[in-house]
């Protein structure tokens, strides 16, 4: 799919990272399941609170999303 940022410099990718959204993965792969993009967005989420608290948490939703990656299309 591609980098969330592709900025051409170290300070480029500052700017990105604090005044942009990161692309949705559904917008770059349709076939991306919604649940999964869900996990990502919330893996990158600007505010803190917003994120997993851990890797074991993240790893529960990422199970719940099932094992066929990208093999829903999703509505």
């Amino acid at each position: 799919m591609g980098p969330a940022f592709d900025p051409p410099d170290r300070l480029g990718l500052r700017r990105q990272v604090q005044g942009q959204e990161p692309v949705r993965p559904r917008s770059l792969d349709p076939r991306v399941p919604h649940d999964l993009e869900t996990v990502v967005l919330t893996a990158m989420d600007k505010e803190p609170q917003r994120r997993y608290r851990s890797a074991t948490d993240m790893g529960a939703d990422l199970g719940r999303c099932g094992g066929g990656a990208f093999g829903d299309p999703g509505p």
